[in-house]
């Protein structure tokens, strides 16, 4: 985007603003990492700058947008959008060929899973399982709630049986 052309603004936090800068050429987003700004893409995971390199690519919603690292500093991560598409809140986002150091079950999991257990619910899917030991720490808490496992990476592909057999259901999406 030409910057002496144009008078929309290169950074921006509202829907209108962003399909605007997307519709005159923008080809670049920014991603700063634990703090939302006008200008910039927040990413609720502490490590999310250690985890990625200049070169990675960052697949959102499943590869439905990607993303190409450009920089990094301490704090933010600056990319290119390499296939673009609405960028919508609470979106997952994966690195081509690598594992977050991100555990399968966070701290709002566990709060969302006694929920569901004062709820009486029958089933609880599970991302993101790596091995089988999360799926056998789940079910020890849910106690007769069946565990569907959701696998979304590589990663999980060594302990494929251990974790099929730990839990009552699979669903497997691998992002290539």
């Amino acid at each position: 985007m030409d910057q002496g052309t144009s008078n929309l603004p290169r950074s921006t936090h509202t829907r209108e603003i962003i399909w605007k800068l997307a519709e005159a050429g923008m080809n670049v987003a920014r991603l700063n990492i634990g703090v939302g700004t006008p200008d910039c893409v927040s990413v609720n995971y502490d490590d999310f700058v250690n985890d990625v390199e200049v070169g990675d690519m960052l697949l959102v919603d499943g590869g439905m947008m990607s993303l190409m690292v450009k920089s990094k500093t301490e704090d933010s991560v600056i990319c290119e959008v390499i296939d673009g598409g609405e960028l919508k809140s609470r979106r997952h986002l994966n690195v081509r060929g690598k594992s977050a150091t991100l555990p399968s079950i966070t701290e709002k999991d566990w709060d969302d899973i006694k929920f569901g257990v004062d709820n009486k619910i029958d089933f609880y899917a599970v991302s993101f399982v790596k091995d089988a030991a999360v799926v056998h720490e789940l079910k020890n808490y849910l106690n007769n709630i069946h565990v569907i496992v959701k696998i979304e990476s590589a990663d999980s592909i060594p302990n494929l049986h251990s974790i099929i057999t730990a839990s009552d259901g699979v669903s497997i999406f691998i992002n290539t």
